[in-house]
């Protein structure tokens, strides 16, 4: 099962161009590869010098690191990928597709030990080809190695409700400890035991010594990475309180529930959950499995509705295996020859499913050209002007073709033309007019400069045009070698939005 999720997740990632693509598909998928390959850098090089002072020069070569905005699990993962394997966009897309077959095969595991062999199946396939999972597979993002995280920490926590225990309380421990150095999101995984508890009306596991044992790998190692951590993961905080967002929150995530997994899969989930309510025989014997997957999508949504770090449709990948268990205990209230020809339906649908309900394209490329011409082979200094896509995007082209990283060094537009935090808030220009500008490209040691004019309008600053317009009128030391289309959704391929400024001087 495991090999044919794969080879499906290979597959998909094929169709929907995630090969051609550069890594702009999402804000933050450069930073999560940049800081994988850091951290592979850094064990190749044998640990040259102390962890943060690599992290820093790092970060000075490839401003795209994340570590100590994300935690370092996904990192870990992913250095440890591209240590045993080539570095590059590919190696690091199949190393998704992996993450997507294990996801797959876990669903499908655990779907196995309570319902049929069918229905697992389904699950297994729906959970790597359902479009936000493809979506995340074709992207270089720490959503599916959280997933993983979550997907074993409750199938622990519902074997430590079926048999109370100091193992499976620890097991589940370690699998939210996991989920939450992978991604700080996976604290929402302390709502999953009340919830579970209630729902399963086990109150007196409450007064169990084990259960409290959860907590202690979570005390002992997440609590000393978010006390470490708490300044930069309050920059991505958004500006409302728990009350305004709450208020966002709700409707988001009801739109989103039906827009992932389809109308029909909702109202399937909700029939399981009402058949769940009914507590006959069949599934009495059966509580502690289907009180955890329905307290995993609750506690999904109840902890981002709570907490302002945004909203969007990744954070409720964890979920899906739930959702979809939910639905299957809907479909088993089916009888007879009715059963079998839904199974059968479903069964066709499975099928179909990935290649007719797909997510968009990943289309976000241009960036490796202006790479190409720029690197000469011998250290230099760039600039991009970009949004957080395109600046991403061309750190990785660099440093994927600086062999003895870190020795290319790439400024972002974001931060030498303009100041803002994580989240782009506070922004200020830091030169009022173009000779300001201009006083500083004849004074500065750049090589090149790329400008990306397709940037969307709601991300476009004015650095951009004034960079553009210093320029485009001369007096610079820099001159315009070469122009062409940046391909990103909602850019017109036909249109040169990428250009390439080398200086002029050796």
């Amino acid at each position: 099962m495991g090999l044919f999720l794969f080879v499906l997740a290979l597959c998909l990632q094929w169709k929907n161009g995630a090969y051609e693509s550069e890594f702009g598909g999402h804000p933050d998928e450069a930073a999560h590869f940049i800081t994988g390959l850091m951290v592979r850098d850094y064990v190749c090089q044998g640990f040259p010098e102390r962890p943060m002072r690599f992290a820093e020069e790092y970060y000075d070569h490839y401003p795209k690191v994340a570590l100590g905005h994300y935690p370092p699990g996904f990192y870990a993962l992913e250095g440890a990928w591209l240590t045993v394997f080539p570095v590059s966009r590919n190696s690091a897309l199949a190393f998704m597709a992996l993450l997507a077959a294990v996801f797959g095969t876990l669903a499908y595991r655990g779907a196995s030990e309570e319902l049929s062999h069918v229905y697992a199946l389904a699950i297994g396939i729906l959970t790597v080809a359902l479009p936000l999972t493809q979506t995340m597979t074709d992207t270089i993002m720490a959503d599916l190695a959280l997933a993983i995280a979550c997907l074993l920490a409750a199938r622990s926590f519902s074997r430590f409700l079926g048999a109370p225990g100091w193992r499976h309380s620890l097991l589940f421990g370690v699998w939210a400890t996991t989920a939450a150095m992978v991604k700080g999101s996976g604290l929402f995984l302390a709502f999953l035991p009340p919830l579970a508890i209630l729902i399963a009306w086990k109150p007196g596991v409450l007064r169990r010594p084990s259960l409290w044992l959860a907590a202690l790998p979570v005390i002992l190692i997440v609590g000393p990475w978010m006390l470490y951590s708490r300044d930069k993961t309050a920059e991505g905080m958004i500006d409302r309180t728990s009350l305004e967002h709450l208020v966002f929150a709700i409707p988001y995530f009801s739109k989103q529930l039906i827009r992932n997994f389809g109308p029909s899969l909702v109202v399937l989930a909700f029939a399981g959950i009402i058949r769940l309510s009914l507590r006959n025989s069949s599934v009495t014997a059966r509580i502690p499995f289907w009180a955890v997957h329905l307290s995993v999508p609750v506690a999904l949504i109840a902890f981002f509705s709570l907490i302002p770090a945004g909203l969007e449709p990744r954070y409720l990948l964890p979920a899906i295996p739930s959702v979809l268990s939910l639905a299957a205990m809907g479909l088993t209230w089916f009888s007879g020859r009715l059963r079998v020809l839904i199974a059968a339906v479903a069964a066709a649908l499975v099928l179909v499913y990935p290649f007719c309900f797909a997510p968009p394209p990943k289309q976000f490329s241009g960036f490796s050209a202006a790479a190409d011409i720029l690197l000469t082979g011998t250290p230099g200094k760039y600039l991009i002007a970009s949004d957080a896509r395109g600046e991403g995007a061309f750190i990785v082209e660099v440093a994927l073709r600086d062999p003895a990283r870190p020795t290319q060094m790439v400024k972002r537009g974001s931060k030498i033309l303009a100041t803002s935090d994580w989240l782009g808030r506070g922004y200020e220009t830091v030169f009022d007019d173009d000779e300001e500008l201009k006083a500083f490209l004849n004074e500065t040691d750049l090589r090149g400069i790329v400008i990306d004019e397709g940037v969307p309008k709601i991300f476009r600053q004015s650095y951009h045009d004034l960079l553009f317009r210093v320029l485009a009128n001369g007096g610079t030391p820099f001159e315009e070698v070469a122009a062409f289309p940046a391909l990103r959704p909602g850019v017109h391929s036909d249109w040169k939005t990428i250009r390439v400024y080398r200086h002029t001087s050796p």
